[in-house]
């Protein structure tokens, strides 16, 4: 199982997360959660560990937006 905060799922008719992708846009990624404790979701399915998880932004998300990942 992987973990994520709580707060990075987006719920609707599936349970998807906002990720990073290999071309560094936002992509939705559908994920099957085994159960949440608090504040953190217990993913069983959709990940592998090597994305980068968005759970926090200042602008809307949309798919293929592209990010700027550089740090100062």
């Amino acid at each position: 199982l992987l973990t994520i905060p709580e707060r990075a799922l987006e719920l609707s008719s599936s349970t998807s997360v906002w990720i990073v992708n290999t071309q560094v846009e936002v992509e939705a990624r559908t994920v099957k959660v085994k159960y949440i404790q608090n504040g953190i979701a217990y993913i069983e399915e959709g990940l592998t560990g090597e994305e980068w998880v968005i759970y926090k932004s200042p602008v809307e998300l949309k798919e293929n937006l592209e990010i700027d990942t550089t740090t100062e």
